[in-house]
Formats: C-alpha cells, structure tokens, sequence
C-alpha cells in the first residue's frame, strides 16, 4: 500500500494542528504511515496521531490522506462538523471524541 498526503491536508495540518513547515507537516503525516496501512486494512478512514488530531483517508491500495481535523473536534458519520458550523445552522453540539 502507498500513502500520499495532499496538499490540502497539509495546508489543514498547518491551519488547525501546528504551524510548522509544509515539510515537517507532512513528515508528521507519513510518520502515520503503519497505522494508516493497518486502519486501510479494516476498513477504517480515520487515524488518529499522537498529538490526538486526526488523519481522513481515502482509498485502499492508494490511501490519500485528505484533511486534517483537530484534537478534540466532533467527527461524525463521513464528515467532520465543526462547531462553529453545528452552531450556525442551530444543530446539538453533541461530544468531542475522546
């Protein structure tokens, strides 16, 4: 299997984890590499790092990592829905993943 990072990933790393270089951004992505792989494996689209933001992945053979989404934001079914989103269109807040 073959991990690859996006652009778009890497500018979300960058927005909501650290601010650091495009670079080290996407070192600390491909350091995920193994838990990528093995999450692909099962079936599962979201691994969490270290720092406790987490990695949306998409495909099986080719695993794109596609957004970034920050330590303690909802993540809900498919898609991420970010407070301040659920405020504005007056949904529960609901639990941030431990």
């Amino acid at each position: 299997m073959t991990v690859v990072v996006t652009h778009h990933a890497i500018d979300r790393y960058l927005e909501r984890v650290a601010p650091v270089s495009r670079l080290e951004a996407q070192a600390a992505m491909e350091a995920a590499a193994r838990g990528i792989e093995a999450s692909a494996a099962i079936g599962a689209y979201v691994v969490r790092l270290a720092s406790g933001a987490r990695l949306i992945c998409r495909g099986r053979e080719r695993i794109r990592v596609v957004t970034v989404i920050p330590a303690g934001e909802i993540v809900g079914g498919r898609v991420a829905v970010l407070p301040a989103l659920r405020a504005r269109r007056g949904w529960p807040q609901g639990r941030a993943l431990q």
